[in-house]
């Protein structure tokens, strides 16, 4: 019976249960071995990690179900296409990893697109297909001894060359090797609407020595259109169009959050002050007359095309940051999924307790990034199976404050959520770190953090102890309110909120 249950919890750490593939579990175990036998033969050792673009709308549209069926087609699809010295693993949730002995990152490749071919372009899919938000297949790939010599650094270029297929569009595979040259591709795409065809060709002529990429519309419909499948990084607009005009193409895509960073210059003979403030109110950064003068719509173009470049290069900061997020959980075994149930749990806090908008964003994101500073802490501390010395606590105290300085560049983008990255350990009795801050100097959105990351270590298995029940988990909580450590009023709800 003993060995049976062994045989069972053996076979559930080494195999992911939906999909058959190896678990994570397993391919933190076997990626180091596999980088010593790469060392030892001098062989290229290649990894590559694989994401299933627009899964969580696919999941909502048609329901877990049918999203595990996907899952499912995906790993035999990828069984299918590798040899068999080759370990293809489930990382997480809708992301796959391959580990490819004795294989270079150009040889990976090839075997990487022919699963996104048969996939998705050799048959019809045997599952729903989502017009606006179709599911694709990304990829990114890293080698020893090319781009990395640890088993570490080859998951986190690995991973670094998935994000910025994710940047620039999702539904390719990139190799780490090329990724800083594509990071410098800065050919600009404008797109130019005009109803009058001649008045296209003589703003393309005026631009000509910005040597950019040209798209071309000829009313405002069009324009959303194009807009909607490639998105330019600047617009020269006509006002006056037939069905749909220059000012409800700019309010729309302004107001839309996906679309809204995107300069837009109105060009027009229309000029009037109320046909200014018109273009103000939409939300146009700037407004030219016809006819313009060559060198200005050329300095004006570039002005806003640095000011998109730098907006482009906070957006990946942010991803880089949310990517480096993403890693701490496959650093720490134990915490896989901690982020998503924290956030999860923060937010339900703060409705509970009436927080606005820009509070729960706060939470949202301070939730997902609150470990990041772990990213700087050994595994042989994240990972120790028992009590942590003196010395190895002072050291994991410091993932806060690292974690708060990595962010620290997106302070504009992140807010509030740098707060709660910070103090997401303080105490109200001033025995928390990073500062020991007191009472109510603890921001909210921190104390809320607190209480949820609490209640999830509390509650799931760690290297050093084994979970609690909800329970005793909320009485060692109202233990610690009462000794004054904790806030006892959000304590409180939150046990109220979790039923």
């Amino acid at each position: 019976m003993i060995q049976d249950r062994e045989r069972i919890y053996f076979t559930r750490f080494i195999v992911d249960d939906l999909t058959g593939l190896f678990s994570h579990s397993y391919f933190q175990q076997i990626l180091p071995q596999e980088m010593k036998r790469a060392k030892a033969d001098l062989s290229p050792l290649s990894l590559a990690f694989l994401n299933l673009d627009n899964f969580s709308s696919y999941n909502l549209g048609y329901g877990y179900f049918q999203g595990d069926y996907l899952l499912r087609s995906v790993s035999d699809t990828i069984r299918q296409n590798i040899r068999k010295s080759d370990i293809a693993c489930r990382y997480k949730g809708d992301e796959f990893a391959v580990i490819f002995p004795r294989t270079s990152s150009q040889q990976a490749l090839s075997v990487v697109n022919q699963i996104r071919f048969f996939l998705f372009q050799g048959v019809d899919a045997p599952w729903p297909i989502q017009e606006k938000q179709p599911i694709t297949l990304s990829g990114g790939i890293a080698s020893f001894p090319d781009d990395a010599t640890s088993a570490d650094e080859l998951i986190a270029k690995a991973q670094r060359a998935l994000s910025l297929v994710k940047i620039r569009g999702k539904n390719q595979c990139y190799l780490f090797a090329e990724s800083s040259n594509l990071l410098q591709d800065r050919q600009a795409t404008i797109l130019i609407v005009d109803d009058m065809k001649c008045n296209i060709l003589s703003i393309e002529e005026a631009l000509a020595p910005l040597n950019f990429f040209p798209l071309r519309a000829y009313d405002g419909m069009q324009a959303l259109s194009i807009v909607k499948r490639q998105r330019p990084d600047l617009i020269l607009m006509d006002i006056m169009m037939p069905n749909l005009n220059g000012y409800e193409v700019c309010r729309r895509l302004k107001e839309d959050d996906k679309t809204r960073l995107i300069p837009i210059i109105l060009i027009t003979s229309l000029n009037t002050l109320q046909d200014k403030i018109m273009g103000i109110e939409v939300g146009a950064d700037d407004y030219l007359l016809k006819p313009f003068e060559k060198e200005e719509l050329i300095a004006r173009v570039k002005s806003l095309l640095r000011v998109k470049y730098l907006n482009d290069h906070l957006e990946r900061q942010e991803n880089v940051i949310f990517s480096l997020a993403s890693a701490i959980e496959a650093k720490d075994k134990y915490t896989l999924g901690h982020t998503e149930r924290v956030t999860n749990y923060a937010l339900l806090l703060g409705n509970r307790i009436g927080l606005d908008e820009a509070a729960l964003n706060a939470l949202k994101i301070g939730g997902l990034l609150h470990d990041i500073g772990k990213i700087g802490i050994p595994e042989s501390i994240l990972n120790k199976p028992g009590p942590l010395a003196p010395s190895e606590r002072t050291v994991i105290q410091k993932h806060p404050e690292i974690g708060f300085n990595i962010c620290l560049p997106l302070k504009e983008r992140l807010g509030d959520a740098l707060l709660v990255i910070r103090h997401h350990h303080e105490k109200l009795d001033g025995t928390g770190y990073p500062d020991g801050l007191q009472g109510k100097s603890i921001p909210l959105v921190a104390r809320i953090m607190a209480i949820a990351d609490i209640y999830d270590a509390l509650t799931t298995d760690r290297s050093y102890r084994t979970r609690l029940t909800r329970e005793d988990a909320l009485r060692i909580m109202k233990d610690e309110a009462e000794r004054g450590a904790l806030d006892q009023e959000l304590v409180r709800q939150f046990e109220d909120v979790i039923g």
